[in-house]
């Protein structure tokens, strides 16, 4: 029974790769978050004591501010009226998604495993994506936007998927140093998951993955190289048989689609917040009729405004001050592991022109724990193992 115990650690790490992983394949939310519960949540509740310790006590303590600040201006809100966004099942749902990552950052294994399962799932799922959305239909790439078709009936919206192959490409950059034998195989995934990135035509995706392998090449510089050119080939192959399936036209213009909206958005939701909104927030992040702008909107379409109208000035300068620790603390390491940097600059990048509240499981789309938290999460966790060359599993 003891030795079972022991292994608690190693049982979240796998469970918890598995379900960062699932990302890509678990067919929608609620079966996603049914793991969650039912399968995580009791093996993180079993390894509770891995946020004890001194270890990483500042932004243990600054992250534990933050859900506090956000919990609390929901219920202050509630007491008016308004519903909370998220609340305490989300905080907890937060919680135990740290203890997980800190399973996987810290057994010798976790973060290399991390980084693989999520890198093939996204070539699996692109791979097959691209075959069933234009190979075994009708659609060329110039007349539908690429979408994993494993999620919803319709498959997952063009700029979530492009979030995930572009997250997914940053965290596969660096494999090739850590398994040589594969390396033309993580290439060939490389060039794929370029290739899909460009067939959903989300530029907020395209520049979120530069800013992600911009920090890859400002680490790594020639070493690399071979990678660089395995994703141009696929951004170029893309660009190709765009061009050829279009009959030589240019097909819809990125360019000419402007901000699709954005800055009414953004306009929208900060013009509705009254004075008091702006220090506590409205406790929830409602979406915007039809009637307001003439389409649904879901979400802000940036994490920024949504942390504003969430929980206010305040709790966006919480934010900033967590992951500004954990860019610093990735950046200590960069030259040992670049590649925690790497997301969380892709993931800011990201969530600048997408997404919805980043330290919460209970948003529309999300993934902005993935891109953001997790990687931060890694950051200071291997950031500090640097300081106390210490490894918790040496323990077990």
């Amino acid at each position: 029974m003891d030795a079972i115990w022991k292994l608690r650690r190693e049982a979240l790490a796998v469970v918890g790769i598995v379900w960062l992983a699932g990302f890509h394949f678990f067919y929608d939310g609620f079966y996603h978050m049914a793991a969650f519960w039912l399968v995580l949540a009791p093996l993180a509740l079993a390894n509770i004591d891995l946020l004890g310790g001194r270890e990483g006590l500042r932004w243990k303590q600054l992250l534990a501010l933050l859900l506090a600040w956000q919990l609390g201006c929901g219920v202050i809100r509630a007491g008016a009226g308004v519903p909370v966004a998220g609340g305490f099942r989300d905080l907890l749902a937060v919680v135990l998604l740290v203890v997980a990552v800190l399973a996987v950052a810290r057994v010798s294994w976790g973060w290399k495993a991390c980084r693989a399962a999520i890198f093939v799932s996204a070539v699996a799922t692109s791979a097959w994506a691209l075959v069933e959305f234009y190979l075994l239909s009708d659609l060329g790439l110039d007349e539908g936007r690429l979408r994993n078709v494993l999620i919803y009936p319709i498959g997952l919206n063009a700029v979530l998927t492009g979030l995930l192959a572009g997250f997914s490409m940053v965290a596969g950059f660096d494999l090739v140093r850590d398994g040589s034998r594969w390396r033309w195989w993580i290439r060939g995934g490389l060039a794929l998951l370029a290739f899909a990135l460009m067939a959903t035509q989300s530029r907020g995706a395209m520049l979120a993955t530069l800013a992600g392998l911009g920090v890859m090449i400002v680490v790594r510089r020639r070493q690399v190289l071979p990678e660089v050119v395995a994703a141009l080939a696929g951004v170029a192959a893309f660009l190709v048989t765009f061009v050829l399936g279009s009959g030589g036209g240019t097909g819809p213009d990125l360019v000419e689609r402007g901000a699709t909206g954005r800055f009414e958005i953004w306009r929208v939701y900060l013009d509705g917040l009254e004075a008091a909104d702006w220090w506590i927030g409205t406790g929830r992040v409602p979406a915007l009729e039809e009637s307001v702008l003439g389409w649904f909107v879901h979400h802000p379409h940036a994490g920024w405004v949504s942390q504003i109208v969430w929980c206010g000035i305040p709790g966006l300068l919480l934010l900033g001050a967590f992951l500004g620790l954990a860019g610093a603390s990735g950046w200590k390491r960069a030259n040992l592991d670049a590649t925690p940097l790497a997301l969380l600059a892709f993931g800011v990048v990201g969530l600048t022109f997408d997404g919805g509240q980043i330290v919460s499981l209970a948003s529309s789309p999300r993934i902005e724990p993935l891109l953001v938290l997790v990687p931060a999460v890694v950051a200071l966790v291997l950031g500090g193992r640097r300081e106390t060359a210490s490894d918790e599993v040496g323990a077990l």
